[in-house]
């Protein structure tokens, strides 16, 4: 699945040649922490948990967004805004996020390959320095690298500023890889703003 997730198409080889078909999508799963039903009271051994996770390597790669959810209580229904609210947003930011892709040919954050989100649309070094970091330790790849960015930009947009701010990056980290603590610190010398 990592193939057509990434490239939004898929090839289907055969003896007499091939077709390509476009296979845009976005992918939404959902899975319990382990394979008991009562994560409150769990009691699968830590390897039983392992292997139960591994399942979802079938993915191919990790999620761009990973939430941890947990039941909600009785007032959780007052909280928060409404579907309604939430879709105006989520359709300002997609609108803001398409005028400003339109000179380079994409339509949403998502399709942004690594070089324009470090080119045309590179931050400042001090923003992304603790991400670089990040990727100078092996803590994330370059695919990682590249979905964090694009979740910023889509952070920013729904935030309705105009890039992504170091709050943007850190809270795209923390989705992209959920319980960690704040990103490596920046080296000293990386606050100067990157070349476009």
């Amino acid at each position: 699945m990592r193939r057509p997730r990434e490239a939004g198409r898929v090839v289907l080889a055969r003896a007499r040649g091939m077709v390509t078909y476009p296979a845009p999508f976005q992918l939404v799963a959902t899975s319990k922490p382990c394979p008991c039903t009562a994560p409150s009271a769990c009691t699968c051994t830590a390897p039983a948990q392992r292997r139960y996770q591994a399942r979802l390597a079938g993915l191919g790669t990790r999620p761009a967004i990973s939430l941890q959810l947990t039941a909600p209580g009785r007032d959780a229904c007052a909280v928060g805004e409404s579907s309604a609210q939430a879709a105006v947003r989520v359709a300002r930011a997609r609108t803001i996020a398409a005028d400003r892709l339109r000179g380079d040919g994409y339509r949403v954050n998502a399709d942004l390959p690594l070089t324009t989100l470090t080119g045309r649309h590179g931050l400042p070094r001090r923003t992304v320095a603790g991400l670089t970091r990040m990727v100078d330790t092996g803590a994330i790849g370059l695919t990682g690298y590249a979905g964090i960015l694009q979740t910023a930009w889509t952070i920013g947009d729904l935030r309705g500023t105009e890039r992504p701010d170091q709050d943007a990056i850190d809270t795209a980290i923390a989705f992209y890889l959920p319980g960690t603590a704040q990103p490596v610190p920046a080296r000293p010398g990386q606050d100067e703003p990157r070349p476009a």
